[in-house]
């Protein structure tokens, strides 16, 4: 019992330093499928178009932006060594989704 309160203790600490390094990494999306995005930056469109599987955006650490998706399960988003496959379901309409790396890494934090 001792030996497995031991290895989730260090598997938990483990992760929480994943996620502080996380936090100085920028907040890159990838295009799982063909996909439609809009994101804003402080309410202007920054990009917009449809991304091909496997291109990447690179969005620093986010603050600002926001994504609009046609399908959420065609995106991911990856920060540093955290990585998310998708950010919702297929053919979920996400809108003005935020994209701030520290309001992300919270969202994982709170789901894990």
């Amino acid at each position: 019992l001792a030996s497995a309160a031991l290895t989730a203790l260090l598997a938990a600490e483990e992760q929480a330093l994943a996620m502080n390094a996380a936090r100085l990494e920028p907040v890159i999306l990838i295009a799982r499928s063909r996909v439609w995005v809009s994101i804003e930056k402080d309410g202007q469109i920054f990009r917009e178009e449809v991304l091909a599987p496997g291109t990447q955006v690179d969005i620093g650490d986010g603050i600002g932006y926001t994504l609009t998706v046609g399908n959420a399960g065609g995106v991911g988003v990856q920060i540093g060594p955290q990585q998310l496959e998708q950010i919702g379901a297929r053919g979920e309409v996400l809108q003005k989704l935020p994209l701030d790396r520290n309001i992300l890494l919270e969202r994982w934090e709170n789901n894990s």
